[in-house]
Formats: structure tokens, sequence, C-alpha cells
């Protein structure tokens, strides 16, 4: 976590400050670089001016290089990166890495000594030539060389398109709470000092560019505005060479741009020939005038057209809710973008693609809105994510209802769900209600990826909408106003915030930061007793939750809200006085204020049953039911068509069920499957879900033909599985635990008398297994692997098998070496006991349908000719035991068996090499040694897969000659893995 960072100096008298009261640091660059768009590389000088306004003695300075992040493959940046699953950067090519070089920092000039901070390259620290007293200023300066590299997050080029972003050596912030030295990161931002820059870049005189500070150089708005006349007649539909594809090439002569600026604490460039221009202004309340551009490439221009406008509406919103833009431009620019939908910096962002304009609009609102809280209120983002990203996504979300009327992140159209409820609510909901979400004041680096946005975004917009809706919006933009005069041009903390707040308020705030922002807590409110009072109503409200927050009570009346109350914030139960006036139901925040985890109690009426075709948000108002067409096909119950029925919602419930019975018009009998789980999740880090599951299914596996008997089968399955919490929020380790009863029944059906149900031996056919199964799993992107043991019991044999599976990505596109390794022991086995319950448990090559339907006992493959000895249907396989993709009947063990699985994807096809090996030890005796290699082509993300077989072991071979399977084509093999299409998991399963 990098809290620990601030333990690390060799002076801890230094790295901590000696006193509380408020300083910063001031620090001003001069900086002179030229573009080489051939080499791609920045070549040039930093001057900057260290002004120590701390009350302390310093001997030393942290320096960030931040672009030495992309220089290996092993910095802090390249293994975030790979623990968000992301392996680009790690296969890039050598020529596509980058950095600083050349770089020589002398001190009011004389040459000092550098250090590398905790083994990062983009972290150094110079040894002072002398103290640096309180009060004084020192002058650093170097030579370097930028390699920029392709674009992999915010600094980078694709092609001649150049984003300059933490750019230049940079010092670290010194603060009343010590050194925050910090490594370029991916997820999470920076924390930088105020001053001055005094830039100067030379560069071939085609380019446009955008950059943070005041354009001084006179000639260029010339060109600018030669672009933006162009831009203009491009938009008329005029032929200009901003239409043509033959753009001109790198013009040979040059050009230096200078710019400068004030109190900022970043600054970027961006530069590209292809930058089609638009330029507009605002004025703000005081009379101020802000010029507005847009730069943009031949992406989405038709959503560009309106970019200033929406560069204005944002200035001036911000403007009159938080404080005044300060700086004399916002600059808009569409490039490349590696990091999100887009960047901020002081006066310039960069925006990705965005689809539609509500999104273009939303993304540079967004963005905009980060000059306040980023720039000009230069929070600690890398400590405390939640103060940049969350209150700007508060005002963001205000923008876009007050010019949208709805949500900027608004449910999909196939998706119903309440009015008021988006994106937002949903994904802080699907991670609460399972006990996966992380405090919002979190280290951006400590947060998994999905808690980064949620956790750091969407639940402090949530928390401020409440904070607004409680005081009133005129209480709370005032109290905002407050604080951003009280702070701009300085580094706020929490504490600082959240003292700035109660003495505008005059309140606790509390329940906002212990309870919401610090913690993980849950609030939930729910009405369970409604009385006639004497000229009121008495409300029995009850605290579910852990949060004592105030919350609201509405009655309804034909719809709409006739009334509404708030209320102080109950701790465990209290009666509430509600005016007594007509209604038809009190509800608890039904204007979705709040952020209450569970609704469907926040209601005097209890919610009715209400079915709905196909996919359902969970909706407060109703018990969700859902239905679905159920199809399915097999060789011996025919086409079965059915009415299936769920409650599966997005968010996740407790209790969850799925069921899908069918008829089968070749059977003439219903089949089908369904389940139904409950799931707990205890508030314990030790146990993350505990499954308490039923799963029950019933199908044809068989048509006699002589006898015209129907065989088929049914299993019920109760089970209980437990999954372990990981050792971090950020761990890719997980573990699981399950247990299960398999009950199975295997029937025949009597087709010349529907009614005649008779086993195959005259009693039922009725056999039981035990399984404990444990699974130890990495999902790392670099090394995932899998562990799994799994120990059987039944009446006529016990074993335990496990196997190991360990991949090698080779590039960024899940191409690479796959490798399994297999054993299993029989611990007993009564052959004569397994015949009579018609049970084949030997540990097998693999699984297929050609030899027995017995291979598959457990029926947990979902297979469309589970009995078929030839024809296509016969050739499907499935992954069992020693994993072998060929038809075979040899290779069975009853004693123990070994085996190993390797598989290469070849690159640019969907075409994988596998070679499989086993030895299988029979009841008795030595055993045999088995192979077989082939390729396999694979489908739809590996649900159908065909594998074709190149060499084989002479006794698989022979074994194919005695079942008649002599061609070439008789021996091919598909897999169809229909299993992962479980019904009760399939919205896990689809990313859900």
């Amino acid at each position: 976590m990098r809290f620990f960072l601030l333990f690390f100096s060799l002076s801890l008298g230094q790295l901590l400050p000696a006193q509380t009261n408020y300083f910063q640091q001031e620090v001003n660059y001069k900086i002179d670089v030229q573009l080489n768009d051939e080499t791609h590389a920045l070549i040039g000088t930093i001057e900057m001016e260290y002004i120590n306004n701390s009350p302390d003695e310093l001997t030393e300075i942290y320096m960030h290089l931040w672009p030495n992040a992309y220089s290996t493959k092993e910095t802090a940046f390249a293994k975030q990166k790979e623990r968000n699953g992301s392996t680009r950067f790690f296969f890039a090519k050598e020529e596509d890495l980058g950095g600083l070089s050349n770089l020589d920092f002398q001190i009011d000039g004389q040459k000092v000594a550098m250090r590398q901070w905790e083994n990062h390259p983009d972290v150094v620290v110079l040894t002072l030539p002398k103290a640096l007293k309180s009060g004084e200023r020192m002058e650093i300066r170097t030579p370097f060389t930028l390699d920029i590299p392709a674009s992999f997050s915010r600094l980078g080029h694709i092609g001649k398109s150049y984003q300059l972003t933490q750019w230049y050596p940079k010092p670290a912030v010194y603060d009343r709470k010590g050194w925050h030295p910090m490594p370029y990161l991916d997820q999470g931002e920076f924390y930088s000092e105020f001053g001055s820059f005094d830039v100067r870049i030379t560069l071939p005189d085609n380019y446009v560019v955008g950059a943070t500070g005041d354009l001084q150089t006179r000639s260029e708005y010339d060109f600018l505005k030669e672009r933006e006349i162009a831009t203009r007649a491009f938009y008329r539909g005029e032929e200009t060479y901003l239409s043509r594809n033959d753009f001109p090439k790198t013009s040979t002569k040059m050009k230096t741009l200078r710019y400068t600026a004030e109190r900022v604490h970043d600054f970027a460039i961006f530069a590209d020939r292809e930058f089609k221009v638009l330029k507009d202004s605002v004025i703000l309340e005081s009379g101020k005038l802000v010029d507005t551009w847009a730069m943009f490439t031949t992406v989405e221009t038709d959503l560009w057209e309106d970019a200033t406008k929406y560069l204005n509406r944002s200035v001036k919103f911000y403007s009159d809710y938080v404080g005044e833009y300060p700086y004399p431009h916002a600059t808009a620019v569409q490039s490349a973008l590696s990091a999100g939908a887009g960047m901020e910096y002081p006066m310039i962002t960069v925006i990705g693609k965005s689809r539609t304009d509500k999104a273009l609009d939303n993304v540079i609102t967004h963005e905009v809105g980060h000059n306040w809280f980023y720039g000009i209120l230069a929070f600690n983002e890398r400590i405390h994510p939640w103060m940049d990203e969350g209150i700007n996504s508060y005002y963001e979300n205000r923008y876009m209802d007050e010019y949208y009327e709805g949500s900027n992140l608004p449910l999909p159209s196939f998706l119903k769900g309440e009015s008021k409820l988006d994106l937002n609510e949903i994904s802080y909901l699907l991670q609460a209600r399972q006990n996966l979400d992380q405090a919002p004041d979190t280290p951006s680096d400590a947060f998994t990826n999905i808690n980064y946005g949620i956790s750091a975004y969407t639940k402090p917009t949530i928390i401020f909408n409440h904070l607004e809706a409680y005081v009133g919006t005129e209480q709370m933009d005032k109290a905002m106003q407050t604080f951003y005069d009280q702070w701009k041009f300085k580094h706020p903390y929490p504490e600082d915030l959240r003292a700035s707040l109660e003495e505008s308020l005059d309140q606790s705030l509390d329940w906002v930061f212990d309870d919401m922002l610090y913690s993980k807590k849950k609030l939930d409110y729910a009405i369970t007793k409604v009385e006639q009072g004497r000229g009121e109503l008495r409300i029995t409200v009850k605290n579910k939750g852990d949060i004592v927050a105030p919350f609201p009570v509405a009655a309804i009346s034909e719809g709409e809200v006739a009334q509404e109350v708030w209320y102080e914030g109950v701790e465990d139960e209290k009666v509430i006085s509600f005016p007594r006036v007509g209604y038809e139901d009190l509800v608890i925040d039904v204007e979705r204020q709040t952020m209450d985890v569970n609704r469907k109690d926040n209601r005097k009426r209890n919610p009715g049953l209400a079915a709905n075709f196909g996919f359902q948000i969970d909706d407060s108002r109703k018990q969700n039911v859902s239905l679905f067409p159920a199809i399915a096909w097999n060789n011996y119950d025919g086409v079965m068509l059915g009415l299936g029925l769920h409650n599966k919602t997005i968010p996740f419930r407790n209790l969850e069920f799925a069921v899908a019975p069918m008829y089968a018009f070749n059977a003439k009998r219903l089949s089908g499957v369904g389940g139904i789980r409950y799931n707990i999740y205890p508030k314990a880090d030790a146990v993350e879900r505990i499954s308490l599951q039923l799963n029950g299914r019933t199908f044809s596996y068989n048509y006699l033909e002589d006898s015209e008997i129907e065989e088929y089968y049914t299993k019920w399955s109760p089970e209980i599985e437990v999954r372990f919490g990981r050792p971090s929020p950020t761990s890719k380790w997980s573990q699981q635990l399950s247990y299960r009863y398999i009950n199975i029944g295997q029937f025949d059906l009597g087709r010349e008398d529907p009614d005649y149900i008779a086993t195959r031996r005259g009693g039922d056919l009725v056999f039981v297994v035990n399984e404990v199964n444990y699974q130890l799993k990495n999902d790392d992107a670099l090394t995932p692997s899998l562990l799994s043991t799994t120990f059987e019991q039944s009446s006529s044999y016990s074993k335990i098998f496990g196997s190991f599976s360990q991949s090698f990505p080779y590039n960024s596109e899940n191409k690479g070496l796959d490798i399994r390794l297999f054993g299993g022991y029989f611990f007993n086995f009564d052959a004569s006991r397994a015949l009579e319950d018609f049970v084949r448990p030997s540990f097998l090559l693999g699984g297929n349908t050609s030899n027995t339907f017995q291979e598959d006992y457990l029926y947990d493959q979902v297979l469309l000719g589970r009995s078929e000895v030839e024809g296509l249907l016969s050739r499907q396989v499935f992954m069992k035991d020693a994993n072998f993709k060929t038809l075979t009947s040899v290779g069975t063990a009853t004693n123990w068996m070994l085996s190993g699985n390797v598989r290469s994807s070849l690159p640019k096809i969907p075409v994988d090499l596998f070679a499989d090996l086993a030895y299988a030890s029979p009841e008795k005796g030595e055993g045999d040694f088995y192979y077989s290699t082939g390729a396999a082509l694979s489908l739809a993300n590996g649900l159908f897969e065909i594998y074709v077989p190149i060499l084989e072991s002479d006794l698989i071979q022979a074994n194919h000659d005695a079942q008649g399977r002599e061609g070439f084509f008789q021996r091919v093999t598909f897999r169809l893995d229909l299993t992962r299409l479980n019904l009760l998991d399939i919205t896990d399963n689809l990313g859900f």
C-alpha cells in the first residue's frame, strides 16, 4: 500500500513534518525541448527553481522521472497493468518502450549524486550539496532525452501523433505529512507542487499543438486561425486538405512555440499534424473571458462539431457552482489514450472515442471539471482518489441532469428498471451486496480494478448526492464554494474538507466521512410498521445496516410524491411521526438519493409479484420473476420446448432460482433443468461467499430400438460451496471448497405402455455419490493457474484425483502454451457392486460417447448423443481425467493414472496444437503408456472446438481399427461445452 512509502528515507526526521501548520513548496520550471518525429524523441533541458516554504531543513529531494515507468517490464506501472489483466505492455517490443536518459542533475551549479528509490527507476533521490533551509531556494538543472514510448497509458505516441504527459523530471511533494515519492501508475493519478511554467518546444511547423499554458508565440495564432477556417469549411462540405487521405507529410521547416502558465502543478502537450481546430469563448459571471479550443482528428469528426459548446457549458457550470475558472483557456483534444475515456491536465484534456454526442459532452465535462478537482484543488489523489474523482463525478452528474434531464449512465434500452436507477447505483450495489466493495478512502493502488471505478467515482457521487439532498442544494453549493475559496491552489486533505464542510453546514458529518467515505459499511433502512395516530402517522423504522444517516420518507399518491420529510438517523429502531396525508404508499428514499442496499423493505406496501420476459434489473417495487423460452434438443428426447422461469437480477440477490421444464416430443415426457441457490456474504474477510444450492435435471439418454424402450435419468444434487477471501483485495489468488451429494436414478420408459416404468433389473437403479472438491486459483494475467483436488466416494468405490493447470501466454491476444498434469488413485473399487449400480467410475483417457454412456456416470455433461456408438454424435467428447480428445475405450484404470496435456496456440489463427500423454494402471498389472497429438480449432471462446488427430499411440490406433474407425474423418471429434450455460451462473459467466 502506498502509505508505507512514507517510511523509506535516509532521514526519518526529514520524511515527517516538523509541525502541523500548513505550508506548501513552490517549483518554477523553464523547459526547452525539440521534437524529433523520426526517432520519436524529445531533447532539451529543464531548469527548476525549488523554494522551501516548509519550516524544515532539507538535505535531499525526491525527484519523479515518470517516463521511466515505460523503460522496463518490471516497473510498478508494468506490474499494475499485469495485475489488472492487461499484458499488452509486457509483450511490447523493445523499440516501443521509452524513458528518460542523458540526465545530469546539477543544483546551484554543482553536480549532485542521484540514487534510485526503492527499486523504482521512475523515482530518484538527489542529495543536496548543502542543506536547504526554510525560506531558501535552489536551482535544479539537467539536460534530458525523452524516448517517447508507444501509447500504453498516458504518455506516448501513435505514429506521429504525440501525447506528452508526465514527461519531464518533477520533484515530489513535500507537505505537512512529509515527502510523497510515488512511482507512475496507470490506476491512480498524481500529486505535484504548484508553480509557474515557461516552456519552449521546437517541432516541424505543420504540427498543431495544444498545451497547458498561455501561447506566447503570436504567429502560431495565425496558423491556428487558418486551421480553424479550413475546419469550418470542412463542416460545410467544402473540399480541403483536412478531408483528403493524402495528408501532407512532416514539414522540414521548424517552429518554436512558447507557453507560460502560473499557479499550475502539471504541464501537458499534444501535437498532431492532422488536428482539426475549432475555437470559441465563454464569458463568466464576473465578465472574465475564457477561450475554448477543440482539436481533433478524423475520428468521430461528426461529434466534435459541437465540442466548443460543451467546453463553454462545462467551464461556465463549474465556475457558477464551485468557483470561477482562473485560467485563460480550456482546451479539449481528441487523441490516442490508453488509460480511460479521458484524462485531465491544467487547461487541457485529452479525450478518446466517445461514440455519441451525449457521451462526448459527458467526458469533456468530466475532464474539464478536473481543472477544479485536481488542477486548482490539488488533492493527493494517489492516496485519496475519491477527493478528485468522486467529488468531480458528483458535479458531472449534476451537469448531465441539468442539460439532459437524466443520468450520464442510463440503463441500456434492453434492461428495464426504476426511475432514477442508473448504472452508477447498479455497479455499487453489485459489489456492495456481495460485500466485495472497498472504502472510498483507499489508496488507488490498493483498489481492485472494478472497485477503483466504483469506490473512487461512483460511491462518493452517491454520498455527496445524499448530503446535498439532506442539507439542500443551496447550502451544499455555498459550503463547497467556501471550501474552494479557502483551499484553491493548495493541497487540502480529507480532514481539511471535513472541517470546512462541518463549519459551513454547522453540523457533524461523522456519517459522511467515518461511515461512508472511510469504511465499507452499508446503509439499509426498513419500514416495519405504520400506525394511525392523532393527526399523524406513526412509522416504525428499523436500521438493518451499519450506518446511522439521515433519510427521507415520502408519501406516494397517484404515483407521485405527495409529501417528503427528512429525519435524523436511526441507530436501531425508532417510531417517527409523519404528517397524516392521503397516500397509496409510504417509501423511504423513493427518489434514490441515498445508497440503501435493499429497497424492497423501504415500503409500507409489500412488493407484489411481477412477471416479465427476458432479464431484469432488481426492482424495489415488486418481486421480479422473469420468463424465457426454453428450447433444447438431444438425440433421444428430440425437440424440447417449454417456458423457463428465473428470478436472476442485477444486482444479485441472496436467493436465486431458475427452472426450465420442457416437453420432449420424442420421449413424450417432461425433461429439463432447475436450481435454487441461497448466497451468504459474511462480513468477515476470511470468507467471501457461502452458497447453499440444490440442482436437478432429467433427460433421456438412450433409446433401445429393438425393445422400444426409452432410458432416462434424474439427478438431484444438494451442494454447499465456500469461497474464501483473498489475501488482499488486489491479490489474484482465490480458494474454494465445495461438497456435493449426488443422487442419480436411471429408468426405463416402455413406449407401448407410457404408464409403465421399470428399472433395468426390476428395482430402483439409484446410486449416490459424495464429492468434496478444493480449488486454488491464480488469475494473474501472466501466470494463470488452477489446482483442483477431488475426493469421491460411493458404495462401490472411493477415489482421489487432482489436476494442476498452468498457462504461459506469449502475446497480449491470449495466445500461449497451456500445460496440465493429472493424477488419480483408487482406495477401493468393488467391480461387482459398480456393475449392479450401472456405474463406471474408472479413470479414463478422456470422455466421449463412442464407447458407453457410463463414462459420464455423474451426468455432469450436456451431451447430444450420450449413448451413440457411431455417426456424428458419437464423436462428441468432453474433458475428463487425462483429457484426451480422441475416441477410444482403452486406457481405463481402477488402480491409478498419471497424465499430462500440452496445448499451444498458433499466432493469428484460431488453431492450436496439442499433445496428450498418459500412463494408466488397470485393476491389476503395470499398465500402459498412451499418447495422442493433433490440432484443435477453437470457436466462440472455446464453447465449440474441433479436434483433428495427427499421431496416436498403437493401442489407440488398434482400438480405432477394432471399432471400425479406419477413415481419417471418422476420428475427428468435437466438443460443445454447454455446461458453461448453467442457468444459475449465466449472468456470472456473462461478466455481470
